[in-house]
């Protein structure tokens, strides 16, 4: 049996959590979820697995010391994302301090977590999907495209490189006028009043920022009917969940596949335009970071043909939605974990 110790709001974080509870819970090895969204109260109903073997660790790794507070595990699982070549020290001081085994998400992060953290044992524990991940039977967007639209998405939950948030404005940028003037992308980004994005707002050629903001499948699933496209051209990711989610809800993807998307990446047959990545470079995630370049001009090419095939690319999403869920369900996915841990 294992403690599960994580966050259950909608969240990155929460799609995660939970999905090792569906894990863990079918293969009958979940004994109490400790649920970090919100301050405990003395009202809470006592959570179990207190003095389970193991404890699994997916919340912010800033809290994961809080596995030895009243509990007693003799083993505990931390997973860690890293979007890079480097961690940052605290966090492998951390780890020193309260794990004994990592979980990576991706067979790239194994190594990279390998390499920087050689006193723990570190397995692969891919991420999955949701099984509320569908196609919606309408499609709005089938209509919006004979009206020559063409709404693009882009999800970044940091303030610095490694979306290559940057690159993919400024790809938009060189090819919009080919796009035509209905052609839209929406940069949804954690804080899009900042300073620091100040300089990519440009009502001109339609690029906007949102504020980001936390969806249930099934709003997102709703999302996926009425874009055209998901533009995810990372440099680095410790798995990259969203162009796999957007893919189970039948929406067409740009992405790298490098780094963590390495694990899920798909060709044309499943909706997918690949954008290259080249060698290592440097990338401001801490001192001495690197991750693989991304090209202006590559993900701009990568634009022109998700508009130019756009028809293709969503008919091969919708076909192969189905087998991405099946596929990717959390609990395929982590069954070998499951295997690790109880």
């Amino acid at each position: 049996m294992a403690r599960l110790y994580g966050v259950t709001h909608v969240s990155s974080h929460g799609t995660v959590t939970l999905g090792f509870a569906r894990a863990l819970a079918l293969a009958a090895k979940l004994d109490g979820l400790v649920d970090l969204t919100g301050i405990p109260s003395d009202d809470d109903e006592p959570v179990g697995g207190a003095q389970s073997r193991d404890a699994i660790f997916t919340g912010a790794l800033d809290r994961m010391g809080i596995m030895s507070c009243n509990a007693r595990h003799e083993r505990r699982f931390v997973l860690v994302a890293p979007n890079s070549s480097v961690i940052p020290k605290r966090l492998g001081e951390d780890l020193d301090r309260h794990a004994t085994h990592i979980l990576a998400p991706s067979a790239w992060a194994h190594d990279v977590l390998r390499a920087l953290c050689p006193k723990h044992p570190v397995a692969v524990a891919p991420h999955g999907v949701s099984a509320n991940l569908k196609p919606r039977t309408s499609q709005p967007c089938f209509a919006e495209r004979d009206q020559q639209s063409f709404v693009v998405f882009h999800y970044s939950t940091t303030n610095g490189e490694r979306k290559a948030t940057r690159e993919l404005v400024e790809a938009w940028r060189k090819v919009h006028s080919d796009l035509g003037p209905n052609a839209h992308l929406y940069c949804v980004l954690n804080q899009p009043a900042s300073l620091q994005w100040s300089d990519l707002r440009d009502s001109k050629r339609n690029v906007w920022l949102v504020n980001r903001y936390d969806h249930n499948d099934a709003a997102f699933c709703d999302l996926m009917a009425r874009i055209h496209l998901v533009a995810q051209p990372s440099r680095g990711e410790g798995f990259g969940l969203v162009p796999l989610e957007a893919r189970a809800a039948g929406c067409p993807v740009l992405m790298t596949g490098c780094t963590g998307h390495a694990e899920h990446v798909g060709s044309r047959e499943d909706g997918c335009v690949v954008v290259p990545s080249g060698s290592y470079t440097t990338i401001d995630d801490g001192p001495g970071a690197e991750a693989p370049a991304v090209k202006v001009d590559d993900i701009a090419q990568a634009l022109l043909e998700a508009h130019r095939d756009w028809l293709t690319l969503k008919h091969n999403a919708l076909a192969r939605a189905e087998s991405v869920g099946r596929k990717w369900s959390w609990e395929k996915k982590l069954a070998p974990t499951m295997l690790l841990v109880g």
